[in-house]
């Protein structure tokens, strides 16, 4: 068998136009890599990213015909505070339990971050309801 030994002749020229280009590729898709978003790890929650909006968010509740607005300010972190605003008069007479029964669901919601598991007494059941409801209303406009 007969072997022919082949010579390639490259001009340098050439070559270093070849390094530069193979070099700009293998950069661009290292950047493409760590640029484009991946699938998270699910091992271990993020912590720091908030699924509310900062802000402060009303929703209205109708107590014995007058509306009650409920003020809800919210963080990053549902850290919040919780008031009512216009209470009448009229609904202060008729209720005049509210102002308790929103301190305990407001104390409940700001330990649990949540509306989840707040507990309120017999006597105030229907309004303690209504309240919830309104608080969760503010609090799903927040959400992202």
């Amino acid at each position: 068998m007969s072997s022919q030994t082949k010579i390639i002749v490259l001009k340098q020229k050439n070559l270093i136009y070849g390094a530069f280009i193979a070099i700009v590729c293998i950069i661009l898709i290292l950047a493409l890599i760590f640029m484009l978003p991946g699938q998270k790890d699910t091992s271990q929650p993020e912590n720091n990213v908030s699924q509310y909006t900062a802000g402060v968010y009303y929703t209205s509740v109708v107590l014995n015909g007058k509306p009650v607005e409920i003020k809800v300010n919210i963080d990053d972190n549902l850290n919040n505070h919780i008031t009512a605003v216009n209470v009448s008069d009229s609904v202060e007479t008729m209720f005049p339990l509210f102002d308790s029964c929103l301190d305990e669901i407001v104390t409940q919601v700001i330990e649990n971050n949540s509306t989840q598991n707040v507990t309120y007494s017999s006597e105030n059941k229907y309004t303690s309801i209504i309240l919830i409801e309104a608080i969760d209303n503010a609090i799903a406009k927040a959400r992202k």
